[in-house]
């Protein structure tokens, strides 16, 4: 069990991951329960509004080095995380899809009014 977990009352129900990574064997992906969704937890970095544009691609490029440095990949791994590079040119199309992902899932669910 990840080290985060492992001393806390939480018990994980399922998992979105493609496959069953072994760090944590009580519970299944949705896959292996028959549900086709593979999803993500994503992280990412917030900057106010006013930012200027080129500060905004500057931090968008820092970010990018950041995620294809070896090392980092490694590390992000051994913690369960599988990196995604989604610079400032693709965050606008990015949260329009999961948007449209969530607000579907949330429908055949029930949730929700509209």
């Amino acid at each position: 069990m990840p080290e985060n977990v492992a001393n806390r009352v939480i018990r994980i129900i399922t998992k979105t991951q493609k496959f069953a990574d072994g760090r944590v064997t009580e519970s299944s992906t949705f896959k292996e329960l028959g549900i086709d969704w593979v999803d993500g937890a994503f992280r990412g970095i917030g900057v106010p509004k006013a930012t200027p544009p080129e500060a905004r691609r500057r931090l968008s490029e820092m970010f990018a080095a950041l995620n294809a440095d070896p090392e980092m990949k490694e590390l992000a791994a051994k913690s369960g995380f599988e990196l995604i590079n989604v610079g400032v040119d693709g965050m606008d199309a990015f949260m329009r899809t999961r948007t449209r992902v969530y607000t579907d899932v949330g429908k055949r669910m029930g949730l929700g009014t509209k």
